[in-house]
């Protein structure tokens, strides 16, 4: 999980992605749009087993959030019979330095993608995103589980266009997607925790 430490009061307290994000919501539309990245994957995390994170490296966080947040969240997790553990792991879209493809944002299980999540489920080299002309699409790269979108499997090799707040499966890990703009309109809704309140500058 990617952390940056702030100061407080004097004391040093690790500040996780999620908290600056909302933290950054607090400044206004603008300005969060203008600092965080042009779209992020946001898991809420069932409880029990499924709840440790799963981004790997720089890009992850953790964001304490209630349920009744975010309603597609919880109607994803009613029709899958688990129980929503109030956290959040937001994943921003951003090209990892170093990873081949430049117009891509690649997802999958090694380092060697731009985004790699510690599942068994995801393959080796699971999907990519490419943005065009201000639009997002995701592609599967051929993967053994499958990505879906909105419930759909995805044909292999075949971009398909995303919009905000849609559902993302990639094998058996389900994420929603949110551009800048849907995401400050999440963060701005919700009450800050305790940290987050001491931490708004």
């Amino acid at each position: 999980m990617h952390r940056q430490f702030h100061v407080c009061g004097g004391t040093q307290r690790v500040v996780t992605l999620g908290e600056r994000y909302y933290q950054l919501s607090r400044l206004g539309r603008d300005t969060f749009c203008a600092s965080v990245a042009q779209a992020t994957l946001v898991r809420v995390m069932a409880s029990g087993p499924e709840a440790p994170p799963l981004a790997v490296g720089i890009g992850s966080g953790i964001s304490t959030v209630p349920r009744e947040l975010d309603d597609a969240s919880a109607a994803m997790f009613a029709r899958q019979g688990r129980t929503d553990s109030g956290v959040q792991e937001l994943i921003p879209l951003v090209k990892k330095l170093g990873t081949p493809f430049v117009d891509l944002i690649t997802l999958g299980r090694t380092d060697g993608n731009d985004i790699q999540l510690a599942d068994t489920s995801i393959s080796r080299f699971q999907a990519f995103f490419r943005r065009q002309h201000g639009n997002w699409y995701v592609c599967d790269a051929g993967s053994s589980n499958g990505t879906r979108v909105d419930g759909r499997p995805l044909k292999a090799r075949t971009e398909k266009e995303i919009l905000s707040h849609m559902e993302l499966r990639f094998g058996s890990v389900d994420f929603h997607f949110h551009t800048a703009d849907s995401l400050y309109d999440v963060l701005a809704s919700r009450p800050a925790t305790h940290h987050e309140s001491e931490d708004l500058v």
